[in-house]
């Protein structure tokens, strides 16, 4: 078995927050190239994330939330 089977996300689904830019939309990708879908959470749509991530064939959901503004528990 080769390592990288140990790291298979074939239809996994994978939840990022802040997958409009930055680490946040590179953490996306790759996680999209490793076979998983993605719900993202952002406050404002991650257009270019969508698009790479169904660039390669997996599903894409998005959420709008402002994370800093969230309560715990709520």
């Amino acid at each position: 078995m080769s390592i990288l089977n140990r790291f298979c996300l074939t239809d996994q689904v994978a939840i990022v927050t802040g997958a409009r830019q930055g680490l946040g939309h590179a953490i996306a990708v790759a996680l999209a190239e490793a076979g998983s879908h993605i719900v993202a959470f952002d406050r404002t749509e991650p257009s270019q994330t969508r698009e790479a991530v169904t660039k390669v064939g997996r599903k894409f959901w998005w959420k709008e939330v402002d994370l800093a503004k969230a309560k715990p528990g709520a």
